[in-house]
């Protein structure tokens, strides 16, 4: 069972699409938690969500410390995978399916990660050092 947390902040056009993205997902989310640091949430982003919303909970947290957000979204999911998306951010649609395949791979990883692709101009600065890790290393 995989747990989504995102943690989202005033941006319902960048939610909309997040959400968007896991309702499209080729397995399912357990449960997808929004870690609200915002303002309310309105309906009209939460339709994007689709055949997620009776799996969708959100929490209020005005917290301005980023590390207690994400302790918080760890805290308050019920799965036995937890996945971490960014409202800004757009997961393949075998995101969920790529995650629990590569920790039955590898059974003994507490964590899975992969390339965060940069969907504006200029590419931030983990885009950035992920293109620069491809590049080979010469001796």
């Amino acid at each position: 069972m995989v747990s989504v947390f995102v943690l989202t902040k005033d941006r319902p056009r960048d939610l909309g699409r997040c959400l968007r993205s896991l309702a499209k997902q080729s397995s399912k989310p357990y449960e997808v938690l929004l870690i609200n640091n915002g303002r309310e949430i309105r309906d009209a982003t939460l339709r994007h969500a689709g055949p997620l919303r009776p799996r969708l909970r959100i929490i209020k947290d005005e917290a301005t410390r980023l590390s207690h957000l994400f302790n918080r979204g760890w805290q308050e999911t019920r799965g036995d995978i937890i996945a971490y998306l960014a409202d800004d951010a757009e997961a393949d649609r075998h995101w969920i399916k790529q995650i629990i395949a590569t920790l039955k791979h590898f059974p003994k990883a507490a964590a899975v990660s992969g390339p965060v692709i940069s969907t504006s101009w200029p590419t931030g600065e983990m885009h950035r050092l992920y293109l620069a890790s491809q590049k080979p290393v010469l001796s």
